[in-house]
């Protein structure tokens, strides 16, 4: 593994890496043909997904998982998985085509190469295919995590999303999510701010089921009614709390003070407005 990865940051350095995956993705996207099986061999792996706006506890759910005997479950397992989130932002007719004509092939293509009994994904890079996938497997179960909005906010603004560099930089989000107009005239924490509504909501519509996070990593009948129950899977409460004492993707303080006391009165009142339903809807107090 400390190889690999070793290799992967060589080869990212040199730039050779992103060749490799275009002609990886290119033989993998052109190898299946039928559709029809590619669709069979996720229902019969029992194909379900997990996903949020991240910061949820995403990498620390799919290492739990990935614990249990038959299960094989990835976290965000594409090179430039946010590239294809964004796309399917500001282009909502990319999504299908996406999905059929690549996504669910590159699926099959590591589950041929794993003998597991049920695969899913830990992924909130498909958290704008998920209306499509429920389209092509009505049976799928997908699950969204929600977390405070206020605490999601405060960990963006302190990362470089929407920053030069960034891959959401000089994202324009479809009409569909908002309005051109709208958008140009959003400042930064607007956007964002903007954005967890607009996201958390969309995965609402679209899911089996909204979980909170500070439930899901605090009470062990939660976890296990809402999620391993939904899914079929089995996994020991001594291992859900050795799991959930680990500290995994933290953020770190790379800017100034982002919490929520430190907002002004109005950028408070920008997420009241814009906040405040999917806030309430999912027991959160203003």
């Amino acid at each position: 593994m400390l190889v690999s990865r070793f290799i992967n940051k060589i080869l990212y350095d040199l730039r050779l890496i992103h060749l490799y995956y275009f002609f990886h993705y290119k033989y993998i996207k052109y190898k299946y043909k039928d559709l029809e099986y590619v669709k069979q061999v996720l229902v019969d792996k029992k194909f379900f997904l997990i996903t949020s706006t991240g910061r949820t506890g995403t990498v620390l759910l799919s290492q739990m998982l990935n614990r249990i005997d038959g299960a094989y479950i990835v976290h965000e397992p594409l090179f430039q998985e946010t590239t294809y989130h964004r796309l399917s932002m500001e282009d909502p007719e990319f999504s299908y085509t996406f999905l059929k004509n690549f996504r669910l092939k590159e699926m099959v293509h590591r589950i041929e190469k794993n003998n597991c009994i049920q695969y899913g994904e830990v992924n909130g890079g498909l958290r704008r295919n998920i209306k499509e996938l429920k389209e092509l497997f009505p049976e799928m179960k997908i699950i969204h995590i929600v977390r405070d909005g206020r605490k999601i906010i405060s960990s963006m603004l302190n990362r470089n999303t929407f920053l030069k560099g960034d891959t959401y930089y000089n994202l324009k989000p479809s009409s569909s999510i908002v309005d051109a107009k709208t958008w140009s005239n959003f400042n930064r924490f607007e956007r964002i701010t903007y954005l967890w509504a607009a996201e958390n909501k969309h995965m609402r519509e679209h899911s089996d089921l909204t979980i909170r996070f500070e439930d899901m990593v605090s009470d062990y009948t939660y976890f296990k009614t809402n999620i391993l129950d939904v899914l079929g899977l089995d996994l020991d409460y001594q291992t859900w709390v050795e799991s959930t004492q680990k500290k995994i993707n933290k953020t770190k303080q790379v800017k100034s003070d982002t919490e929520y006391t430190g907002w002004s009165d109005t950028q408070k009142e920008f997420f009241r407005l814009h906040c405040s339903d999917e806030m309430i809807r999912n027991g959160y107090t203003m």
